[in-house]
């Protein structure tokens, strides 16, 4: 599926030595402080998914006071919790920020990503998902979330969460993480 001596191309990327070590403050300060009155993790939050100024601020307080309220949860997590708590804010299916939110508190969670998606084969809805769009966001997310897991158990994604490990030894990100740095890691001329 994904290449290796593409990932191994990727994670000599210095930009990637960056992303790793933003994330690894996120997960820091998320654990230890009130996310929702911590500028430094916000801003380093919305550097790695961008909030502003696609969102009002009364939006991103919002998000940012729903993801401390549900960060006690740890592994119970789930991306409808938070599908359905960012809904509330402002009305949309907001799906990459809602599984940005679930990954924060639960790790083992993948951000949701429409082109890794399709290496599953797995489509996001053209125009809408129709009647019901909080089931069918869930049921995609929860066959992107399986196609996940499954990846990083064959033998390709061992390969590539070593390779990771060898980068960034003892970096305490989860697998699921480890892949999806290499996922977004790619550049075009890197697309197969």
């Amino acid at each position: 599926m994904w290449n290796l001596e593409k990932a191994a191309r990727r994670l000599e990327n210095p930009d990637l030595r960056t992303s790793v070590w933003k994330y690894r403050l996120l997960l820091g300060r998320l654990r230890v402080g009130n996310v929702a009155e911590d500028p430094v993790f916000q801003e380093a939050f919305q550097g790695f998914f961008p909030m502003e100024p696609l969102y009002a601020p009364e939006f991103t307080a919002g998000y940012f006071a729903i993801m401390e309220d549900l960060k006690g949860i740890g592994q119970f997590m789930s991306f409808r919790m938070a599908l359905e708590r960012v809904e509330r804010l402002q009305g949309t299916w907001e799906i990459v920020l809602s599984s940005a939110m679930a990954h924060m508190i639960c790790p083992q969670l993948p951000i949701w990503d429409s082109m890794a998606a399709v290496r599953f084969g797995i489509q996001a809805p053209s125009g809408g998902a129709g009647q019901n769009p909080e089931a069918v966001w869930c049921a995609l997310y929860d066959a992107y979330e399986d196609g996940f897991h499954d990846y990083i158990d064959t033998q390709e994604g061992r390969a590539l969460v070593k390779l990771f490990d060898e980068k960034f030894p003892n970096s305490g990100i989860s697998a699921v993480k480890k892949l999806d740095f290499l996922l977004r890691d790619e550049t075009p001329d890197e697309k197969e």
